[in-house]
């Protein structure tokens, strides 16, 4: 919808919107994580190790799973496009699941607290989560399929140069509308779902509510990132149903798309590990407290 915030005229410079969204994304999640690293007794300055372990767990990850499903001609033809970004996707689960375990496995070896940095992080993920969606929304990928439904009158119209948002009778209220050669999407002149801003709403309010239940109502150890695993792929799952853009990844057994066998993966592991953590319930660190939390005055949350 809106690809590039802006270019210099006569030169290769141009700010990209998806890009700055990303780092944003990142530096929010890294920064929130900061504050709460002190409440489960880790040093914020372990935190910059794992943020870019994070990162690059991140983006190998995501281009590894959608290579290795998605375009596995390719991907075994000529490996070394792993590292090229310029060609292929990313499939989202895979970036968080590598991620979490680089991470993990580094915070294993430094004796950290594992699963009490974990219940720390999970949140943190999601804020980052809804704000890369929004850069999604800006490049016009990882967009819905066609809404077959006449629409009614434009809503904003000229505020996105690349397209408009559309409001329609009935689900889904609004949907979007891309111009042709905008982005990379691959469907234009038709209203279509917009499952950039679901997924951002909703990775947005999973984060409100996993803070709160992580300052108020964690139970044991590896609590959050439990309910985060199985969250985030329950509302994955859903919002995948809705998805038309072309790198999304191939249909398996007739019905599975990449990101949904990802997702009953990630709930998977959730249900494995709040198994886990009510068996073992809290370790001898200091349990985490509402008092002691440092994001209490920061972000309400």
């Amino acid at each position: 919808m809106l690809p590039d915030l802006f270019s210099v005229e006569g030169t290769a410079l141009t700010l990209h919107t998806y890009g700055l969204m990303l780092m944003l994304a990142f530096g929010v999640a890294i920064g929130v994580a900061h504050l709460r690293a002190r409440v489960v007794g880790v040093d914020p300055d372990h935190l910059l190790p794992l943020a870019v372990l994070a990162i690059l767990g991140g983006i190998f990850g995501s281009r590894l799973l959608h290579l290795a499903m998605a375009e596995p001609k390719l991907f075994f033809a000529k490996p070394w496009v792993l590292f090229d970004l310029t060609q292929g996707g990313m499939a989202v689960i895979g970036g968080v699941v590598s991620s979490i375990l680089m991470c993990g496995a580094y915070a294993y070896k430094k004796g950290l607290p594992v699963l009490k940095l974990a219940d720390a992080v999970a949140p943190c993920i999601l804020i980052g989560q809804a704000i890369g969606r929004v850069g999604c929304f800006a490049g016009g990928c990882c967009h819905g399929r066609v809404c077959h439904i006449a629409p009614g009158d434009s809503l904003t119209g000229s505020v996105f140069p690349g397209g408009e948002i559309v409001q329609v009778e009935g689900f889904p209220f609004i949907t979007m509308v891309m111009e042709r050669g905008v982005g990379v999407g691959n469907i234009s002149g038709v209203p279509i779902y917009p499952t950039q801003l679901w997924e951002a709403t909703g990775t947005f309010l999973l984060f409100v509510i996993l803070s709160l239940l992580f300052r108020y109502a964690r139970k044991f150890d590896g609590q959050i990132m439990a309910l985060y695993l199985m969250s985030y792929a329950g509302l994955r799952y859903f919002i995948e149903t809705f998805r038309g853009d072309s790198i999304r990844g191939t249909e398996y057994f007739g019905m599975f798309s990449t990101s949904q066998l990802g997702s009953i993966g990630m709930a998977t592991a959730g249900v494995l590990l709040a198994v886990y953590g009510l068996t073992r319930g809290f370790g001898d660190e200091t349990p985490y407290t509402a008092e002691n939390d440092p994001t209490t005055d920061v972000l309400g949350l």
